[in-house]
Protein backbone atom coordinates (compact mmCIF):
# COMPACT_ATOMS: atom_id res chain seq x y z
CA UNK A 1 0.00 0.00 0.00
CA UNK A 2 1.67 3.34 -0.90
CA UNK A 3 1.63 5.99 1.19
CA UNK A 4 -1.03 8.68 1.55
CA UNK A 5 -0.75 11.73 -1.05
CA UNK A 6 -2.01 14.80 -1.16
CA UNK A 7 -4.26 15.09 1.86
CA UNK A 8 -2.26 13.01 4.05
CA UNK A 9 -2.28 15.43 7.00
CA UNK A 10 -6.29 15.43 6.80
CA UNK A 11 -6.47 11.35 6.65
CA UNK A 12 -3.78 11.47 9.53
CA UNK A 13 -6.27 13.79 11.73
CA UNK A 14 -8.94 11.17 10.89
CA UNK A 15 -7.07 8.18 11.92
CA UNK A 16 -5.82 10.39 15.43
CA UNK A 17 -9.68 12.10 16.14
CA UNK A 18 -12.09 9.65 14.57
CA UNK A 19 -11.02 6.41 14.02
CA UNK A 20 -8.46 5.62 16.87
CA UNK A 21 -10.82 6.79 19.94
CA UNK A 22 -13.80 4.92 17.91
CA UNK A 23 -12.00 1.46 17.97
CA UNK A 24 -10.17 1.89 21.00
CA UNK A 25 -13.96 2.20 23.02
CA UNK A 26 -15.14 -0.97 20.88
CA UNK A 27 -12.34 -3.12 21.64
CA UNK A 28 -12.62 -2.05 25.31
CA UNK A 29 -16.47 -3.46 24.84
CA UNK A 30 -15.17 -6.36 22.88
CA UNK A 31 -12.40 -7.84 25.38
CA UNK A 32 -14.33 -8.81 28.16
CA UNK A 33 -16.25 -11.46 25.97
CA UNK A 34 -12.70 -13.03 26.38
CA UNK A 35 -12.26 -12.75 29.91
CA UNK A 36 -9.83 -9.63 29.29
CA UNK A 37 -9.77 -6.11 30.82
CA UNK A 38 -7.32 -4.80 29.15
CA UNK A 39 -4.96 -4.97 25.74
CA UNK A 40 -1.61 -5.28 28.02
CA UNK A 41 -3.25 -8.95 29.03
CA UNK A 42 -2.95 -9.92 25.35
CA UNK A 43 -0.56 -12.84 24.32
CA UNK A 44 1.49 -12.31 21.41
CA UNK A 45 1.41 -13.33 17.85
CA UNK A 46 4.73 -13.92 16.18
CA UNK A 47 3.64 -12.54 12.65
CA UNK A 48 6.97 -13.37 9.75
CA UNK A 49 5.79 -12.60 6.56
CA UNK A 50 9.57 -12.89 4.58
CA UNK A 51 10.44 -16.13 5.59
CA UNK A 52 13.42 -17.41 3.00
CA UNK A 53 12.78 -16.86 -0.66
CA UNK A 54 14.58 -19.15 -3.05
CA UNK A 55 16.67 -17.69 -5.67
CA UNK A 56 15.30 -20.42 -8.45
CA UNK A 57 11.47 -19.31 -8.54
CA UNK A 58 10.30 -15.68 -9.54
CA UNK A 59 9.04 -13.50 -6.46
CA UNK A 60 7.32 -10.70 -7.80
CA UNK A 61 3.89 -12.55 -6.56
CA UNK A 62 5.03 -12.18 -3.45
CA UNK A 63 6.28 -8.70 -2.81
CA UNK A 64 2.96 -8.15 -4.50
CA UNK A 65 1.04 -9.83 -1.50
CA UNK A 66 3.27 -8.44 1.32
CA UNK A 67 3.44 -4.97 -0.10
CA UNK A 68 -0.97 -5.35 -0.38
CA UNK A 69 -1.67 -6.15 2.90
CA UNK A 70 1.17 -3.29 3.92
CA UNK A 71 -1.85 -1.15 5.22
CA UNK A 72 -2.73 -3.77 7.91
CA UNK A 73 0.79 -4.40 8.58
CA UNK A 74 1.60 -0.74 9.50
CA UNK A 75 -1.41 -0.52 11.81
CA UNK A 76 -0.27 -3.32 14.19
CA UNK A 77 3.06 -2.14 15.01
CA UNK A 78 1.34 -0.11 17.78
CA UNK A 79 1.00 -3.08 19.15
CA UNK A 80 4.52 -4.83 18.75
CA UNK A 81 6.56 -5.99 21.38
CA UNK A 82 9.52 -3.77 23.16
CA UNK A 83 11.79 -6.29 21.85
CA UNK A 84 10.56 -5.49 18.00
CA UNK A 85 10.49 -2.10 19.04
CA UNK A 86 14.08 -2.18 18.93
CA UNK A 87 14.31 -5.17 16.44
CA UNK A 88 15.79 -2.40 13.52
CA UNK A 89 19.60 -1.42 13.62
CA UNK A 90 20.84 1.79 14.39
CA UNK A 91 22.86 2.32 10.68
CA UNK A 92 23.36 6.49 10.98
CA UNK A 93 26.41 7.72 13.37
CA UNK A 94 25.33 8.27 16.54
CA UNK A 95 26.51 12.24 16.68
CA UNK A 96 23.86 12.58 13.97
CA UNK A 97 19.90 12.29 15.77
CA UNK A 98 18.23 9.68 14.28
CA UNK A 99 14.08 10.61 12.51
CA UNK A 100 12.04 10.01 15.58
CA UNK A 101 9.39 8.09 15.05
CA UNK A 102 5.71 9.41 14.79
CA UNK A 103 3.43 8.14 17.71
CA UNK A 104 0.74 5.79 17.05
CA UNK A 105 -2.09 7.05 15.26
CA UNK A 106 -4.36 3.82 15.41
CA UNK A 107 -3.18 0.25 15.57
CA UNK A 108 -5.26 -2.91 14.81
CA UNK A 109 -5.83 -5.54 17.80
CA UNK A 110 -5.27 -8.95 15.55
CA UNK A 111 -8.18 -11.80 15.13
CA UNK A 112 -6.37 -14.91 14.35
CA UNK A 113 -6.03 -19.04 15.61
CA UNK A 114 -2.49 -19.79 16.70
CA UNK A 115 -2.45 -23.27 15.27
CA UNK A 116 0.10 -24.84 17.53
CA UNK A 117 -2.75 -25.15 19.98
CA UNK A 118 -4.28 -27.78 18.15
CA UNK A 119 -2.49 -30.91 17.13
CA UNK A 120 -4.89 -32.02 13.92
CA UNK A 121 -8.40 -31.08 12.89
CA UNK A 122 -10.34 -33.26 15.24
CA UNK A 123 -8.89 -31.72 18.35
CA UNK A 124 -9.77 -28.46 16.96
CA UNK A 125 -13.33 -29.56 16.32
CA UNK A 126 -13.47 -30.87 19.60
CA UNK A 127 -12.82 -27.15 21.29
CA UNK A 128 -14.92 -25.49 18.58
CA UNK A 129 -18.07 -28.51 20.22
CA UNK A 130 -17.55 -27.06 23.51
CA UNK A 131 -17.46 -23.12 22.53
CA UNK A 132 -20.38 -23.54 20.28
CA UNK A 133 -21.93 -26.68 18.90
CA UNK A 134 -23.95 -25.02 16.96
CA UNK A 135 -21.37 -23.74 14.59
CA UNK A 136 -20.71 -27.69 13.76
CA UNK A 137 -24.11 -28.80 13.33
CA UNK A 138 -24.51 -25.64 10.97
CA UNK A 139 -21.37 -27.04 9.34
CA UNK A 140 -22.65 -30.65 8.82
CA UNK A 141 -26.32 -29.56 7.66
CA UNK A 142 -24.53 -27.61 4.78
CA UNK A 143 -22.58 -30.80 3.66
CA UNK A 144 -25.74 -32.99 3.96
CA UNK A 145 -27.58 -30.92 2.08
CA UNK A 146 -24.71 -31.00 -0.80
CA UNK A 147 -23.03 -28.34 -0.42
CA UNK A 148 -18.94 -29.00 -1.25
CA UNK A 149 -15.79 -26.90 -0.78
CA UNK A 150 -13.61 -27.12 -4.06
CA UNK A 151 -10.35 -24.68 -5.11
CA UNK A 152 -11.68 -22.57 -8.11
CA UNK A 153 -10.39 -20.35 -10.64
CA UNK A 154 -12.50 -16.97 -10.61
CA UNK A 155 -12.71 -16.71 -14.63
CA UNK A 156 -14.39 -19.55 -14.43
CA UNK A 157 -16.82 -18.55 -12.27
CA UNK A 158 -16.89 -14.58 -12.57
CA UNK A 159 -21.09 -14.48 -13.21
CA UNK A 160 -21.67 -15.96 -9.78
CA UNK A 161 -18.87 -14.15 -7.68
CA UNK A 162 -20.56 -10.84 -8.76
CA UNK A 163 -24.27 -12.15 -7.97
CA UNK A 164 -22.44 -13.34 -4.45
CA UNK A 165 -21.10 -9.47 -3.57
CA UNK A 166 -24.58 -8.24 -5.62
CA UNK A 167 -26.65 -10.41 -3.44
CA UNK A 168 -26.45 -8.01 -0.56
CA UNK A 169 -26.08 -4.21 0.26
CA UNK A 170 -25.36 -4.02 3.57
CA UNK A 171 -22.86 -6.57 5.52
CA UNK A 172 -20.56 -6.76 8.48
CA UNK A 173 -18.10 -3.95 7.45
CA UNK A 174 -20.94 -1.67 6.40
CA UNK A 175 -22.67 -0.83 2.57
CA UNK A 176 -21.63 -2.66 0.25
CA UNK A 177 -20.19 -0.66 -3.05
CA UNK A 178 -20.32 -3.74 -4.80
CA UNK A 179 -24.01 -4.29 -4.50
CA UNK A 180 -24.50 -1.80 -7.04
CA UNK A 181 -20.79 -1.99 -8.87
CA UNK A 182 -20.10 -5.12 -9.18
CA UNK A 183 -19.57 -6.61 -12.74
CA UNK A 184 -17.96 -9.56 -14.55
CA UNK A 185 -14.74 -7.37 -15.48
CA UNK A 186 -13.48 -7.61 -12.23
CA UNK A 187 -13.04 -11.28 -12.62
CA UNK A 188 -11.56 -11.34 -16.27
CA UNK A 189 -14.91 -10.69 -17.83
CA UNK A 190 -17.03 -14.10 -19.17
CA UNK A 191 -15.34 -17.29 -19.55
CA UNK A 192 -14.87 -18.55 -23.34
CA UNK A 193 -13.23 -21.91 -22.17
CA UNK A 194 -12.32 -23.75 -18.97
CA UNK A 195 -9.27 -22.25 -17.25
CA UNK A 196 -7.01 -24.38 -14.96
CA UNK A 197 -6.15 -23.55 -11.01
CA UNK A 198 -2.68 -21.64 -11.32
CA UNK A 199 0.42 -22.78 -10.32
CA UNK A 200 1.69 -21.63 -6.99
CA UNK A 201 5.76 -20.84 -7.63
CA UNK A 202 6.21 -19.67 -3.65
CA UNK A 203 5.33 -22.30 -1.24
CA UNK A 204 5.70 -19.06 1.12
CA UNK A 205 3.67 -16.35 -0.75
CA UNK A 206 0.28 -17.46 -2.59
CA UNK A 207 -2.91 -16.59 -3.34
CA UNK A 208 -5.95 -19.29 -3.80
CA UNK A 209 -9.31 -19.34 -4.32
CA UNK A 210 -11.76 -21.96 -2.39
CA UNK A 211 -15.66 -22.18 -3.42
CA UNK A 212 -18.59 -23.30 -1.85
CA UNK A 213 -20.18 -25.39 -4.40
CA UNK A 214 -24.06 -26.81 -5.25
CA UNK A 215 -24.90 -29.30 -8.13
CA UNK A 216 -26.85 -27.50 -10.65
CA UNK A 217 -26.76 -29.27 -13.61
CA UNK A 218 -27.14 -26.78 -17.39
CA UNK A 219 -26.31 -23.79 -15.20
CA UNK A 220 -23.51 -21.69 -17.00
CA UNK A 221 -21.30 -19.09 -16.53
CA UNK A 222 -21.44 -17.03 -19.88
CA UNK A 223 -21.37 -19.43 -22.45
CA UNK A 224 -19.31 -21.76 -20.72
CA UNK A 225 -21.29 -24.93 -18.85
CA UNK A 226 -20.09 -25.48 -15.13
CA UNK A 227 -23.19 -27.78 -13.89
CA UNK A 228 -22.51 -26.16 -10.68
CA UNK A 229 -23.25 -23.01 -8.64
CA UNK A 230 -20.72 -20.88 -6.80
CA UNK A 231 -22.35 -19.99 -3.31
CA UNK A 232 -19.48 -18.50 -1.23
CA UNK A 233 -15.85 -18.08 -1.49
CA UNK A 234 -12.71 -17.48 0.29
CA UNK A 235 -9.64 -16.11 -1.35
CA UNK A 236 -7.11 -17.11 1.07
CA UNK A 237 -3.28 -15.38 1.19
CA UNK A 238 -0.51 -17.03 2.92
CA UNK A 239 2.34 -14.09 3.80
CA UNK A 240 5.51 -16.12 5.25
CA UNK A 241 4.05 -18.01 8.83
CA UNK A 242 0.70 -16.22 8.39
CA UNK A 243 -3.09 -17.36 6.70
CA UNK A 244 -5.59 -14.55 6.34
CA UNK A 245 -8.95 -14.50 4.59
CA UNK A 246 -8.56 -11.72 1.91
CA UNK A 247 -11.98 -11.84 1.22
CA UNK A 248 -14.52 -13.95 2.82
CA UNK A 249 -18.12 -13.86 1.09
CA UNK A 250 -21.60 -15.44 0.72
CA UNK A 251 -24.27 -15.10 -1.20
CA UNK A 252 -27.04 -14.01 1.11
CA UNK A 253 -29.95 -16.41 -0.34
CA UNK A 254 -27.58 -19.44 0.65
CA UNK A 255 -26.04 -18.13 4.07
CA UNK A 256 -28.55 -19.85 6.46
CA UNK A 257 -27.44 -22.79 4.71
CA UNK A 258 -24.56 -23.01 7.08
CA UNK A 259 -21.85 -22.68 4.09
CA UNK A 260 -19.47 -20.33 5.24
CA UNK A 261 -19.35 -22.21 7.99
CA UNK A 262 -18.66 -25.00 5.98
CA UNK A 263 -16.05 -23.23 4.01
CA UNK A 264 -14.10 -22.15 7.24
CA UNK A 265 -13.98 -25.98 8.98
CA UNK A 266 -12.51 -27.31 5.38
CA UNK A 267 -9.70 -24.74 4.90
CA UNK A 268 -8.99 -25.80 9.04
CA UNK A 269 -9.07 -29.29 8.37
CA UNK A 270 -7.21 -28.50 5.35
CA UNK A 271 -4.52 -26.31 7.17
CA UNK A 272 -4.08 -29.28 9.78
CA UNK A 273 -4.45 -32.57 8.70
CA UNK A 274 -2.92 -32.45 4.98
CA UNK A 275 0.50 -32.06 5.25
CA UNK A 276 0.52 -30.54 1.82
CA UNK A 277 3.49 -28.67 1.25
CA UNK A 278 1.42 -25.11 0.51
CA UNK A 279 1.04 -24.76 3.97
CA UNK A 280 4.30 -26.17 6.07
CA UNK A 281 5.03 -23.87 8.05
CA UNK A 282 1.89 -21.88 8.30
CA UNK A 283 1.89 -21.20 11.86
CA UNK A 284 -1.36 -18.41 12.51
CA UNK A 285 -4.61 -18.15 10.62
CA UNK A 286 -5.91 -14.73 10.98
CA UNK A 287 -9.31 -12.95 10.25
CA UNK A 288 -8.79 -9.22 9.99
CA UNK A 289 -8.83 -7.32 13.77
CA UNK A 290 -10.85 -7.14 16.76
CA UNK A 291 -11.98 -3.96 16.34
CA UNK A 292 -13.32 -3.65 12.61
CA UNK A 293 -16.88 -5.17 11.68
CA UNK A 294 -20.22 -5.77 13.12
CA UNK A 295 -20.89 -7.01 16.46
CA UNK A 296 -22.71 -10.35 14.43
CA UNK A 297 -18.94 -10.74 12.52
CA UNK A 298 -17.37 -10.26 16.03
CA UNK A 299 -19.07 -13.43 17.24
CA UNK A 300 -19.40 -15.43 14.13
CA UNK A 301 -15.26 -15.09 14.57
CA UNK A 302 -15.22 -15.75 18.35
CA UNK A 303 -17.42 -19.01 17.90
CA UNK A 304 -15.16 -20.13 15.17
CA UNK A 305 -12.27 -19.91 17.84
CA UNK A 306 -10.51 -16.33 16.41
CA UNK A 307 -8.95 -15.07 19.59
CA UNK A 308 -7.17 -11.32 20.37
CA UNK A 309 -3.70 -11.03 19.95
CA UNK A 310 -1.03 -8.48 20.08
CA UNK A 311 1.59 -8.88 17.06
CA UNK A 312 5.58 -9.00 17.05
CA UNK A 313 6.33 -8.34 13.25
CA UNK A 314 9.73 -9.83 12.37
CA UNK A 315 11.62 -7.77 9.62
CA UNK A 316 13.95 -8.24 7.58
CA UNK A 317 16.90 -5.80 8.46
CA UNK A 318 17.35 -2.95 7.19
CA UNK A 319 19.72 -2.08 4.38
CA UNK A 320 22.92 -0.95 5.74
CA UNK A 321 23.17 2.01 4.18
CA UNK A 322 19.81 2.88 4.82
CA UNK A 323 19.46 7.06 5.00
CA UNK A 324 15.72 7.52 7.05
CA UNK A 325 16.41 11.47 6.19
CA UNK A 326 17.19 10.76 2.60
CA UNK A 327 14.51 8.56 1.91
CA UNK A 328 12.18 11.44 3.24
CA UNK A 329 13.59 13.84 1.18
CA UNK A 330 13.21 11.15 -2.11
CA UNK A 331 9.74 9.94 -0.97
CA UNK A 332 7.83 13.40 -0.10
CA UNK A 333 4.46 11.63 -0.01
CA UNK A 334 6.01 9.41 3.40
CA UNK A 335 7.18 12.65 4.93
CA UNK A 336 3.65 14.43 4.27
CA UNK A 337 2.12 11.53 5.66
CA UNK A 338 4.19 11.90 8.63
CA UNK A 339 5.66 8.61 8.72
CA UNK A 340 8.20 7.02 10.39
CA UNK A 341 10.91 6.61 7.77
CA UNK A 342 12.41 2.94 9.07
CA UNK A 343 8.95 2.00 9.63
CA UNK A 344 7.24 2.79 6.27
CA UNK A 345 10.21 1.54 4.33
CA UNK A 346 9.98 -2.11 5.59
CA UNK A 347 6.10 -2.21 5.68
CA UNK A 348 5.87 -0.55 2.29
CA UNK A 349 9.03 0.74 0.27
CA UNK A 350 10.95 -2.45 0.34
CA UNK A 351 8.25 -3.94 -1.40
CA UNK A 352 7.35 -0.71 -3.63
CA UNK A 353 11.41 -0.99 -4.72
CA UNK A 354 11.22 2.81 -2.99
CA UNK A 355 14.92 4.45 -3.52
CA UNK A 356 16.12 5.15 0.44
CA UNK A 357 19.40 6.94 -0.81
CA UNK A 358 21.12 8.89 -3.29
CA UNK A 359 23.57 7.24 -6.23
Amino acid sequence: MKARKGFGWLANLYVKRVEAPFFARRLKKRLPFYQLQSPEQLPVMTINCCVSLSDDVDHSSCTDLMSSHGGFFSRLYGTTTAIEQNRVPQTQPQSQPQPQPQPNRSTFTMHGIALDQYKDFQQYKKALGKRSSFFLRHANKAAKAGYKVLEFSAANHSVDMVAIRRSMKVRSFGVMPDAWLANVKQFGGLPEQWSPTAATPCMQHWERLFGVFIDQPGHKQGGLLVDQQLVGYAILHRVGNMLTYRDFIGDGRFLGDGVMKLLHLHLMQWVLDSGNIEVVGVENFTYGSVERGSQGMFFWKKKALFAPYRVDIIQAALPDDFDGRQYLELNPDVAAAGDDPAQHYQVHGRFEKRAYRRG
